[in-house]
Parts: C-alpha cells; structure tokens; sequence
C-alpha cells in the first residue's frame, strides 16, 4: 500500500497538482487499496493494477483488484471492521470526489474516482 500512496505523491508533483489536492489524492489511494484488503479480501501476494492521470480540471484514479465484491459506492459497507469510525475514510472519499464508479466482472473489482483540482 505504501508503494501506491507515494505513486500518487510522484504524479501529483510530476503533473503540477497543488499540495491540498495531491493530500486528498494520498488519502483517497491509502483508503481504497485499504479497503480493497480489508473488504476485498485481497490477499497479501494478489496484484492491483493503479492508473492515475489528469485533466485540465480534475484527477482520474483507476483501481483494478481481483477479490471478493467490494463496493464503496454502496451506502452500507460490510466488513469486519466495525469500530468505532469504521466508513470514515469513504465518507472522505466521497465527499472529495466528483465522481465514483464501481463494477465488478471475473472476480475483479474496477474502481474510477474523480478528484477536482483545486485553484484550476
């Protein structure tokens, strides 16, 4: 997971992303591939393919995983964490996002996530 969020920090500089906008991009790729193990039931040896790129006006994050169905665009989220601020970290997700998209196929989750950047 590490790998993926500093991949993130990389494109955002590399593309000119303001510092508030490549933050919530970090957040955004740490709390999907964390879900991804944790509601997915990706295994630890399993491969998820993360694809970023941008817009005049937004950041485009594709997530692809096999695993079990996992569906962050769904209100309720099943999983075995029920702790206290258990979903806080998709509420972000979909508070920042201006788009999110979901489907599975073939024992593959496919995720698309939408990030306005700020002060373009």
């Amino acid at each position: 997971m590490h790998d993926s969020v500093a991949e993130a920090h990389a494109f955002a500089d590399a593309a000119g992303i303001d510092h508030a906008t490549r933050s919530r991009l970090a957040i955004v790729v740490e709390e999907l591939v964390t879900n991804l193990y944790d509601h997915g039931e990706l295994a630890p040896d399993e491969v998820f393919e993360l694809e970023l790129s941008v817009t005049a006006d937004e950041v485009r994050l594709a997530l692809r995983a096999p695993g079990k169905r996992f569906d962050p665009t769904s209100s309720i989220v099943q999983g075995p964490s029920q702790a206290a601020g258990a979903g806080a970290g998709l509420k972000l997700v979909k508070a920042w996002s201006t788009h999110l998209e979901h489907d599975y196929a073939d024992g593959r989750n496919r995720l698309v996530v939408m990030l306005p950047i700020g002060g373009r």
